[in-house]
């Protein structure tokens, strides 16, 4: 969808309105206790009413780099925890990864994969984005692609509510 547009993103309030309703269903799996562990831009895609879905949910070895069998991993999109085994996975894997298909829609780049930005957590938003998106929105994807679990937005309504502007953000 992203490469069929002339731009090759899409603006905020368009992504709003499709990626909102797959932060819900996300937030009902985690409550659930089912994590996805691989969203990419690939794992999205549109139902025949137009509405943006979730596929590709995996078992939990394929999401790993570290794992007994080779893992699928998507370089810009796969957090730091799941190519070292050395942190926790939980809702903030999922997160950084949806946060980062969001900055691939709103920024149309794939963003500096997690292996690269380790040594330098700086995420950067292009200048001529920045002055077009919202500051909230800005700071909840720098939020949610920070390279620290310990740092990162860690549950999905803390997420919602910094891509809402909400007063808890």
């Amino acid at each position: 969808y992203l490469l069929s547009t002339k731009e090759g993103f899409i603006p905020w309030e368009k992504a709003r309105l499709l990626f909102m309703p797959v932060l819900s269903t996300l937030g009902t799996l985690h409550t659930s206790n089912v994590l996805h562990r691989g969203l990419n831009p690939s794992s999205f895609i549109f139902s025949a009413s137009g509405k943006l879905k979730i596929t590709d949910f995996c078992i939990e070895s394929a999401r790993s780099d570290f794992g007994a069998i080779d893992g699928e991993l998507f370089d810009g999109y796969t957090p730091i925890e799941q190519y070292t085994g050395n942190y926790p996975i939980g809702a903030w894997t999922d997160i950084y990864s949806f946060c980062s298909v969001l900055y691939r829609a709103l920024i149309g780049s794939t963003p500096i994969d997690a292996k690269t930005r380790v040594l330098n957590d700086q995420m950067m938003i292009p200048a001529k984005f920045a002055e077009q998106l919202p500051p909230y929105v800005i700071n909840a994807i720098i939020n949610g692609m920070t390279i620290s679990h310990k740092d990162r937005t860690d549950n999905i309504e803390q997420l919602r509510s910094e891509l809402s502007a909400s007063p808890r953000a």
